[in-house]
Parts: structure tokens; sequence; C-alpha cells
């Protein structure tokens, strides 16, 4: 991988790491989950929470998970796109 891409996929794996552990540490609070606490997780996994919500119709039923693994299909792709155009 090239230097920018590899910077690219450790930003967004940071990000991606930041935003799962707020949503994991405000689902751990006594008072409970904060609804908000997933918002983070929103812009990293689009396109793919809007397809799953418009396939879906939008039911909330497992959304908590899809939000979480969503962001992972776009690392993954960054991850593939980066190492087919290594120099």
């Amino acid at each position: 991988m090239s230097v920018v891409s590899r910077w690219f996929f450790w930003t967004f794996a940071t990000l991606y790491a930041l935003a799962a552990a707020i949503y994991f540490a405000s689902s751990l609070s006594p008072e409970g989950s904060d609804p908000l606490s997933g918002i983070y997780l929103i812009p990293l996994g689009l396109p793919w929470l809007l397809i799953i919500d418009a396939v879906r119709g939008g039911d909330a039923q497992g959304g908590a998970w899809l939000a979480i693994l969503s962001p992972a299909i776009n690392l993954g792709l960054v991850y593939l796109v980066a190492r087919r155009f290594r120099r």
C-alpha cells in the first residue's frame, strides 16, 4: 500500500474503533444505553445503512448490529482498493 492509502486505512480503522467503543461504553452504563451513542457509526457505514434501510422498509429489528458492522464493509473495501492500487 502507498503511504496515502495506508494513512487513510488506519485513520478510518481508528475512527471505526472509537465509534464502536463509544457505542459499547454507552450500553454498559447503569442508566441504560443512550440512543444517540451510535450516531458516530452512521457516517462511517454509509451507503450500506441506507441500502439496508430501504430493503427492510425501516424495520428497526437488529438495527444496532447492522450499524456496528456496516463500517466494517467500508473498511474492507478501503483495504481491497488500497491493495489493488499499491505502488
